[in-house]
C-alpha cells in the first residue's frame, strides 16, 4: 500500500492479507463484516439446509456438552448426556431450519440459529412433539424444564427483533475464531436491516464476547439453585459501510485468532 502526498510517495507498506490493510486504515471488524455482506466477499457462513441439520446439530451438541444449563443442569448424567443433548438440539435446529436464518460455517465448525422478527420458534405441532420429547429426555424433571421454558417466554421482549436461539462452536474447533466470525457476519446482515437482536446467555464466560459485539445485559433469571441466565439486547443500528479498496483481494479464511467461543443456548 502506498501513501502519496503532494505527489510524492511517503510510505510503502506490504500486507499479507486484506484485514491487516483495512485495519491500518482504521476500518474496524464491523465495517469489514458489513462490506463482506454488501459486496459478497468470501462470506464466513452459509444458510443451512434441511440436509445440514444433522451436522449442525452435532456441532451444537458438542458445544453445549459442558454448558452450565443445557449440559450439566439439564443432563447431569455424563454418560447419557451426548445422546440426549443431541436430541434436544436437533429439535430446536430442525424447527428453525424452515427460516433462512440457520447459519453455519462450511464444515459446521460453528453454527448460529436465529429466529427472524415476528416468527414463532416452533409450530403448534412441533411444540406438542417437543413437550413429548422433553418428557422422554428428562423423565420426572420435565416439570422443571417446562417451568423454565415459561420463564424464557416471560423475559422475551415484545419489540420486533432477531432472536439468537443457539450459537456454538464444535469442541474440535474452539479457539480458532469460527464462532465469533460467523456471528459478526450475521450481525452485519441484521444491521443492514436496521433491526435489534436479543439473546439469553447461559454461560457467563460468553458475556464479554457478546458485549464486544454490541450486546448489553438487561436482566437475569434461572431455575432455583441452578445456573444464572442473562438476557441481552443489541439495539438497532445503521449499517456500517466500509471503504472500497481495490487490489487487496478477498478474505483468505474468514476466521480470527481470538479465544474460543464455545457457546450456550445463545
Amino acid at each position: 500500500m502506498f501513501d502519496i502526498r503532494d505527489g510524492e510517495v511517503t510510505r510503502i507498506a506490504l500486507y499479507w492479507n486484506r484485514e491487516d490493510a483495512l485495519a491500518d486504515l482504521g476500518i474496524g471488524e464491523e465495517a469489514m463484516a458489513q462490506e463482506n455482506v454488501q459486496g459478497g466477499i468470501s462470506p464466513v457462513g452459509r444458510v443451512a439446509s434441511a440436509r445440514d441439520v444433522p451436522e449442525a446439530t452435532a456441532c451444537l451438541a458438542s458445544a453445549f456438552h459442558d454448558d452450565p444449563l443445557w449440559g450439566r443442569w439439564t443432563f447431569p448424567d455424563e454418560t447419557s448426556r451426548p445422546v440426549r443433548l443431541y436430541e434436544l438440539m436437533r429439535s430446536w435446529t430442525s424447527a428453525a431450519a424452515r427460516y433462512p436464518w440457520v447459519w453455519m460455517t462450511e464444515r459446521a465448525e460453528a453454527v448460529a440459529v436465529w429466529i427472524p422478527p415476528g416468527r414463532p420458534e416452533m409450530t403448534m405441532e412441533e411444540e406438542a412433539r417437543f413437550h413429548t420429547l422433553v418428557g422422554e429426555l428428562v423423565g420426572e424433571r420435565a416439570g422443571d424444564l417446562n417451568d423454565l421454558f415459561d420463564r424464557f417466554e416471560d423475559h422475551h421482549p415484545q419489540e420486533p427483533h432477531y432472536y439468537l436461539s443457539l450459537w456454538g462452536t464444535h469442541s474440535d474447533h474452539v479457539g480458532r475464531g469460527f464462532g465469533t466470525a460467523l456471528l459478526r457476519e450475521n450481525l452485519a446482515r441484521i444491521d443492514a436491516e436496521r433491526m435489534p437482536a436479543y439473546l439469553e446467555s447461559t454461560n457467563p464466560v460468553n458475556l464479554p464476547r457478546y458485549e464486544a459485539l454490541g450486546f448489553a445485559a438487561t436482566g437475569e433469571f434461572g431455575p432455583a439453585g441452578g445456573p444464572v441466565i442473562t438476557t441481552m439486547w443489541r439495539g438497532a443500528r445503521a449499517a456500517i459501510r466500509g471503504r472500497a479498496i481495490k487490489g487487496l483481494g478477498c478474505r483468505s479464511s474468514g476466521v480470527t485468532g481470538e479465544a474460543g467461543d464455545r457457546q450456550t443456548r445463545a
